[in-house]
């Protein structure tokens, strides 16, 4: 039973029954040998005596295996025995296990400790830093800045709070030319301005606009702008000592960035509506729209800007103007919000040590800015990999990939898909594919969610997963074929009526078909055959983060997602940590052909026996003995208008059909026909009657008198491409465990206020990515291409 790593990491105190007056505290323990466990045993007490479900059990036992991951709750008087919760798959079981077979560990912390003490970080003043020279006060404090948090004694606390991504060594790998670049696309009005520190709210406000008619700033450049909120009862006016003492709490200040400054806009002003949930657009509701300005700061013409050096001026500038929303500098009690805030406090914190030494100015308006672009504060943009906790050896075990992924529906609402863009570089350099989804919406009954989880499990022994993604022939052109069958895809959702989550298996809902076949023979498209399973090991080699090497022979060499990167959760139980680590790249060489011996022995092992011929050099009649098993071959065979048998693979294509392509390869020498001769394989035969068990004659079936189901599940189904999963088991919703991605707080079940404008941004940059995507291919691979039998 699959029990995954996160399960172990509680958001609150497990539910254990404590004796009367016991201190609730629990500890991390292991297994140090395996142990059967009677949870019937005298020495059980009666709160968990005979609790543990029969289908857990062998023998009457539990059992629990060497590694095997659990919370110790209680022990007894003798110190003998221990009281102790483990997790078998998503259920709590608690049983009594002699505390000599434990390894003690850390006491228990709750997953919000943990993920504090992930990002905690401690202010203090820098033993020493330098002022950069320079001209003006805008330059010095920008270039003093960046050294002073490139320098080595503050680069371990960058790098703690660089929660999820690796935006910190991305920034300092060319810093001094990333400045530069900041510092050169300073709009010349802006730079007159501010540069001497000495400014007032009507010098910002005379500043020039975002002006569509004028095109400035240009279209598809790259924009840092300031959404400025006055207030109409505190005009800004003349002042003495040209201080900030104009730009208080009554001004709204937010500090944004995009490379489509005139949509963006729109986007804001649309925004502006009662009730809103977002303090930025709260705020801005108290202004009327002539007390709205939309200013430009910086802005490369360049639309390729890299994100490090656009992510540092806004970031830069949000300190500038202080535009840190007040809850940032105070502590937090939600998991994500606390990381957002030590970023805020600690870089506001650096900031005002160079600041006070430069001369830039304390400025206090009211902040709007609820995160640190300096840091990958949005919703994870990714997909979080999941191993499975040590078990039983015997048991087969597989790593989970899961992503979030917007939804989109049919206009009957009776189907909805989910895209998911990757990226192959190879022989042939890039190509886009987009992997298509199908899911029922029925299963989400009266609910129509935007946003669900799309997750992947890969068998860490290479071997067809249990609910394969796409079943695919075990024998093929490439050696270990059956491993694109090692990929399976589910759909999680959240339900608000039950409180619950939800998952659904994902299959591919398009088969080769016969029709489909017989053009690609015609043709010649061999690739077209193997796309079924390029498919697959595309997947699978994007997930596993897998580099080919060697010979290609038709595979990426590395596959991507795009800007969507894997963190994989490693925890370690016995200290009460966990971390969120990048995936590491692994190199193994690219699959290789099969051999035509060993595909032949592969075929006589699996599939050889008395009924079943392999490899004949002569196509059988179908009146032969062999061919013939029951009466209803032999009518079928009369009956016909064929005079040979079709193989297995040929009959399998047809649904039972005899009337088939099934023809001889001429330029193959050992006789099998033009079908097995792609999969570099002999043929099988066997009669009708037979194969039809074989293969598997579970309903539906393509017709009343095609005894072949359309969702097999025999044995000879491996024979060629098959839906493994039955329809019935696809539209059959079960409940799972809270994704780990809720539970550490950058899910999405319930955005608060903060993310709202986040999730607009986020929208937009995709849109620009897919933009720039399709300037790039003109003409995208269609991964739907083929010949297909649809339900």
């Amino acid at each position: 039973m699959a029990t995954t790593v996160d399960q172990l990491l509680y958001a609150e105190l497990p539910d254990v029954p404590w004796r009367d007056g016991q201190e609730k505290q629990l500890q991390a323990v292991t297994m140090l040998q395996s142990y059967a466990c009677d949870d019937n045993a005298d020495n059980v007490p009666l709160s968990i005596r005979n609790r543990v479900h029969d289908s857990l059990k062998i023998d009457n036992r539990l059992r629990l295996f060497e590694g095997e991951q659990g919370l110790l709750y209680d022990i007894n008087p003798a110190r003998t025995n221990a009281a102790v919760l483990f997790m078998k798959g998503a259920k709590e079981v608690l049983v009594i296990v002699p505390i000599n077979l434990l390894r003690l560990g850390s006491m228990f912390k709750l997953l919000e400790q943990k993920s504090r003490e992930n990002i905690s970080v401690t202010l203090s003043s820098p033993s020493s830093f330098q002022i950069a020279s320079a001209d003006n006060v805008f330059d010095a404090t920008l270039r003093s800045f960046f050294a002073l948090l490139s320098s080595p004694e503050q680069l371990p606390t960058v790098r703690n709070l660089d929660i999820y991504g690796g935006s910190s060594s991305d920034m300092f790998e060319d810093l001094a030319d990333n400045v530069r670049s900041i510092r050169n696309a300073l709009l010349p009005d802006v730079r007159t301005a501010i540069e001497s520190g000495s400014f007032s709210l009507r010098d910002l406000i005379d500043l020039p606009k975002v002006d569509i008619e004028s095109n400035f700033p240009p279209a598809q450049s790259c924009c840092i702008y300031m959404r400025l909120y006055t207030n109409p009862q505190d005009q800004p006016g003349p002042f003495a000592d040209t201080t900030q003492a104009d730009i208080n709490g009554n001004v709204g200040v937010y500090i944004g960035q995009t490379g489509h400054i005139f949509r963006r806009m729109t986007q804001h002003e649309s925004s502006i509506v009662p009730d809103s949930p977002s303090v930025h657009y709260r705020r801005a509701l108290q202004s009327t729209a002539e007390h709205r300005f939309a200013i430009p700061l910086i802005v490369w013409n360049d639309p390729h800007t890299p994100s490090a050096i656009r992510n540092m001026a806004e970031q830069f500038m949000i300190l500038l103007f202080d535009s840190y929303h007040g809850s940032m500098h105070f502590h937090s009690s939600n998991r994500q919000s606390q990381g957002r805030c030590d970023q805020a406090r600690f870089l506001s914190f650096l900031f005002s040590q160079v600041s006070s030494t430069t001369g830039w100015p304390h400025i206090c308006p009211h902040g709007l800015n609820l995160a640190s672009p300096l840091f990958d504060n949005k919703s994870f943009p990714g997909f979080t990999c999941v191993p499975q906790s040590p078990g039983d050896p015997n048991t087969r075990t597989f790593t989970t990939y899961r992503i979030r992924r917007a939804i989109s529906y049919a206009k009957n609402f009776r189907q909805c898909r989910i895209v998911l863009y990757l990226f192959a570089y190879g022989e042939s350099g890039r190509q886009k594919r987009a992997m298509t989804f199908d899911v029922n919406s029925e299963v989400f009954g009266g609910q129509k969610p935007n946003r669900v989880y799309l997750v992947f499990e890969i068998m860490d022994d290479k071997k067809p997963h249990p609910r394969p993604w796409h079943g695919m022939p075990s024998v093929g052109p490439f050696k270990n074929f059956e491993q694109a069958s090692s990929i399976g895809v589910r759909c999680e959702w959240y339900d608000a009526s039950t409180h619950c989550w939800y998952t659904v298996p994902i299959q591919r809902r398009l088969i080769l078909a016969q029709e489909g076949m017989a053009r690609i023979l015609q043709e010649g498209d061999v690739e077209q055959f193997l796309f079924p399973y390029r498919s697959a090991m595309m997947m699978i080699q994007f997930l596993r983060g897998i580099q080919y090497t060697g010979p290609l022979r038709g595979h990426a060499k590395i596959v991507t997602a795009g800007s969507l990167i894997t963190k994989v959760l490693e925890t370690d139980h016995i200290r009460q940590t966990y971390r969120l680590i990048d995936q590491p790249s692994s190199f193994c060489p690219a699959p290789t052909l099969s051999d035509w011996e060993e595909n032949f022995n592969l075929m006589v092992k699996e599939f050889a026996s008395e009924n079943t011929r392999v490899g004949l050099s002569v196509q059988p009649q179908v009146l032969d003995d062999s061919m013939i098993h029951n009466s209803a071959d032999l009518a079928k065979a009369l009956h016909g208008k064929a005079s040979l048998h079709p193989c297995d693979t040929c009959m399998i294509l047809g649904g039972g059909r005899t009337k088939l392509i099934c023809k001889r390869d001429p330029s193959d020498p050992r006789g099998c026909c033009k079908v097995c001769a792609l999969l570099n394989r002999p043929c099988t035969f066997t009669p009708r009657s037979e194969l039809s068990i074989l293969v598997g004659n579970r309903t539906p079936w393509p017709a009343p008198h095609m005894p072949f189901s359309m969702y097999p599940d025999g044995p000879f189904r491996t024979l060629f491409y098959h839906r493994a999963i039955h329809a019935d088991d696809v539209g059959q919703a079960q409940v799972v465990p809270t994704p780990i991605e809720e539970r550490l707080a950058y899910g999405f079940q319930e955005l608060e206020e903060e993310e709202e404008e986040e999730e607009e941004e986020e929208e937009e940059e995709e849109e620009e990515e897919e933009e720039e995507e399709e300037e790039e291919e003109e003409d995208p691979v269609d991964i739907e291409g083929l010949e297909i039998n649809e339900e």
